[in-house]
């Protein structure tokens, strides 16, 4: 209901009782789905009013709702509410009425009242399904309101709304009928009339009177129809003293509708009789061979009796119907049908050429016996080839029109994309056999292999090339020759460059299961300590980059991607106690090229491996960023861990680890440096005491870090802290390149304070970042707890 407060009116007293109508309560009749209807919502004997609050609700699938127009009543109004289908249109909210197929408006106008007939608003509907008659209402469910029950809401400015009755209407669209005749066509002879019925069907609310007219040599028998019942018929009967076939059309208009429809019927006059058709009307048949046509027999002008179906022709070729006889009945029409299957045979003599068999009924079946010849085909037709693998395919031959011969194989193979610098188009094809012997109505096949070439496992100018290419396999006899191709893609995947650990981010494919990565500088080397993690020590880490080629898809998450490990070492790994858990070995090497034994590197290290854990083909895993190409880019970089552990007995020195990766047959390599060095020491650590850590003037700390190691070492000092309030801090020293057995310049870092710091006691410590090169990120990370101390904030 309107808010008087919202209409600025006086309060005034009722005197009549009006009528809020759709439509005036008349039936709202449009054309059949689709077509728009518009539906006028109107006021008669109210009281003057100044507003109204109505919603209106018809079926959604016979009526949808498009938009509301106002109306003539209000003189200067204001939407205040619309919701069409309980979708907001003008105002805050829909009521909790408005739903699919309700119709809501709320207008009013400001100032004095207004007349209380005319339209209200109009609703316009697309007309989207048919109905005899469904009903359009004021929707239910509201209180306080005009019309109890009801959603409709007359306002002239009182508290209350005027008192009101309703009334809604139906909505019709199938207001039409059908005419239909017993058959479509008639078949008589000369001066014999034959008949049919016309029958009628009212459709939804039609009622009316039917008149009739017809053209051609027909009468009917009464001229008219009366379908104020839903159904009715007349006869129609139809006569020529000639020959021939006449158009004959029925028209039936109804009397106060207008509303016309026709039938037509095709008229034949003549002899009885039959005649056939054939389906297929021709057939293609090699010799030595057989084929099938459907003979159709139509009897016409009460033609009846049993006919016997055969087939003459040239010699050689024969033909036998199934049944061999067929039995024509004619229906009320004067027509007849029946069928037979008529089974055509070449014999191996026929010679090339188009025949005509004579079919009974008048039929002419057209015959084509072809020349000799055979067919090609392959399968598969497309495939993947691992590289070093090969394309295979079975070549089927059939022999075609009695073909009998020796058919010879070549293949010619040309490349269509390939992955720049992967290697040469070096495919050989071959056969086995590469003659096939056809014999008549025979078939034969061979087996075709493209060979792809790849040496070693790392990247040789000798392997094949990734990527696409087509075989144009053909095959020839005498004159004759077919072709057929096989298009096939040659997939591996390349190992490197490598990367340092840093802060670069790398997004690699996106993927739930997968983080992305962070790199530094391109390298080849990294570094550890020969700390383990228990003594303070920590991993190194590696980060090698992997390429997709030639359209490979892998899927590292689920277990059947690229995988790392020694392809020479058991598939579940070798246990290492040390460890807690199996390790499947990269190849390791000392620095005088001899390979480092399995059983030592369990029992000393160092420990090398393709991802944080085990690493092992067996157990499903795959690098920690699965390698997935997409089909149509043939190069898609990915990158994996290669994570490096010390033991307890790990010697410092150089090592070379030969990373390889596996997938299917597929191995490829990549020798990686790992240098291994005594963890250098802080041997002097100078801090300002505690009661000169003020607030005014900050802290410093001063260190001289140690190389124990023969080998030149990049260090990089960290000291961090944490105060007994929350307060936190972290330095980072420059990177300082240390000698062999040589201690470092004096490192300096200064910690600012401030005074929301004075009186916290901070606990902090230092640990030390380690590399044999200076990566502008240090690989190695060695951290000396015993380096640590306290200090409190004075102003």
């Amino acid at each position: 209901m309107l808010l008087s407060s919202l209409l600025l009116v006086p309060n005034v007293a009722h005197a009549l009782t009006g009528q809020v109508n759709i439509n005036g309560g008349a039936e709202v009749l449009s054309a059949q789905a689709p077509a728009t209807v518009s539906v006028p919502i109107n006021i008669a004997g109210s009281d003057p009013l100044n507003g109204f609050d109505i919603q209106v609700f018809a079926d959604p699938t016979i009526l949808s709702a498009a938009s509301v127009s106002l109306g003539s009543v209000l003189v200067s109004p204001s939407i205040v509410i619309e919701c069409i289908n309980g979708i907001l249109v003008v105002g805050s909210t829909c009521a909790p009425q408005d739903a699919n197929g309700v119709v809501h408006l709320g207008a009013a106008q400001i100032g004095s009242l207004t007349s209380a007939s005319g339209v209200l608003f109009t609703i316009n509907y697309n007309v989207v399904g048919n109905s005899a008659g469904t009903p359009i209402s004021f929707n239910t469910g509201c209180s306080g309101t005009s019309v109890s029950g009801d959603c409709v809401t007359i306002s002239n400015g009182s508290p209350t709304a005027v008192p009101e009755t309703d009334l809604g209407t139906t909505f019709a669209n199938l207001n039409d009928f059908d005419m239909t005749p017993a058959f479509a066509s008639l078949s008589t002879p000369a001066g014999v009339p034959i008949s049919d019925v016309i029958s009628y069907t009212a459709k939804g609310a039609f009622s009316d009177s039917l008149t009739e007219t017809v053209t051609g040599p027909c009468t009917l028998a009464t001229g008219s129809v009366d379908l104020s019942f839903p159904t009715g018929s007349d006869t129609l009967t139809c006569s020529s003293a000639t020959n021939g076939d006449f158009p004959v059309t029925v028209t039936a208009t109804g009397f106060s509708t207008s509303i016309s429809h026709t039938a037509h019927v095709a008229f034949h006059v003549g002899p009885a009789g039959f005649s056939s058709t054939l389906n297929p009307a021709s057939v293609t048949i090699p010799r030595g061979n057989s084929a099938t046509t459907i003979v159709t027999l139509t009897g016409v002008s009460g033609f009846s009796g049993s006919v016997s179906i055969a087939a003459t022709g040239p010699t050689g070729i024969t033909g036998s119907a199934s049944p061999s006889m067929v039995t024509l009945t004619p229906d009320g029409s004067g027509y007849s049908t029946a069928t037979s299957t008529l089974t055509v045979n070449v014999a191996g003599s026929v010679g090339t050429g188009v025949y005509s068999l004579a079919v009974t009924g008048g039929s002419t079946l057209p015959v084509t016996v072809p020349g000799l010849d055979f067919s090609i085909t392959a399968v598969p037709g497309v495939e993947s080839v691992p590289r070093g693998g090969s394309a295979v395919a079975t070549i089927n031959l059939v022999s075609l029109g009695a073909f009998a011969g020796t058919v010879t194989l070549t293949a010619s193979i040309a490349p269509i994309a390939l992955d720049p610098g992967t290697g040469v188009a070096n495919i050989v094809g071959s056969f086995l056999p590469a003659t096939v012997t056809l014999t008549a109505g025979g078939s034969g096949s061979t087996a075709f292999s493209g060979g792809t070439v790849k040496i070693g496992a790392t990247p040789n100018p000798g392997n094949t090339a990734t990527g696409d290419y087509v075989a144009t396999i053909t095959a020839t006899s005498g004159s004759i020759s077919h072709s057929v191709t096989l298009t096939f893609n040659v997939e591996d995947f390349v190992l490197g460059p490598s990367y340092c650990s840093g802060n670069t981010q790398i997004d690699t494919t996106p993927d739930a299961e997968n983080s992305p990565v962070f790199v530094g500088e391109q390298c080849n080397t990294f570094t550890m300590t020969t700390q383990t993690v228990a003594q303070g020590g920590a991993q190194g880490t590696l980060w090698m980059q992997v390429n997709a080629l030639g359209h490979l898809q892998t899927f590292g998450s689920d277990g059947f991607g690229i995988q790392g490990g020694d392809p020479s070492g058991p598939g579940r790994g070798r246990a290492v106690p040390e460890l807690h858990r199996n390790v499947c070995f990269f190849q390791t090497f000392f620095a005088n090229g001899t390979e480092v034994p399995t059983a030592y590197l369990i029992a000393n290290g160092p420990i090398v491996r393709s991802d944080p854990f085990s690493g092992c083909r067996g157990f499903g895993e795959a690098f920690p960023n699965d390698v997935e190409a997409d089909p149509y880019v043939a190069n898609n970089p990915d990158f994996f861990a290669v994570t490096a552990n010390s033991l307890s007995n790990t010697l410092p020195g150089t090592y070379f680890v030969n990373v390889c990766g596996l997938f299917g047959t597929l191995i490829n390599c990549q020798m990686v440096t790992l240098i291994i060095v005594t963890p250098p020491v802080v041997s002097q650590f100078v801090y300002t005491h505690a009661v000169s850590f003020s607030a005014s003037h900050g802290g410093h700390f001063n260190l001289l870090v140690t190389n124990t190691s023969p080998t030149t070492i990049y260090a990089q000092v960290t000291v961090t802290g944490t105060g007994s309030t929350g307060d936190s801090f972290t330095l980072v020293s420059k990177i300082v390149k240390i000698a062999p057995n040589t201690i470092s310049p004096t490192i300096a870092l200064f910690l600012s304070l401030t005074p929301a710091m004075i009186g916290e006691t901070f606990v902090f410590t230092s640990s030390i970042a380690v590399s044999a090169t200076d990566n502008g990120a240090l690989t190695g990370t060695s951290t000396l707890q015993a380096v640590s101390a306290t200090f409190t904030v004075s102003p």
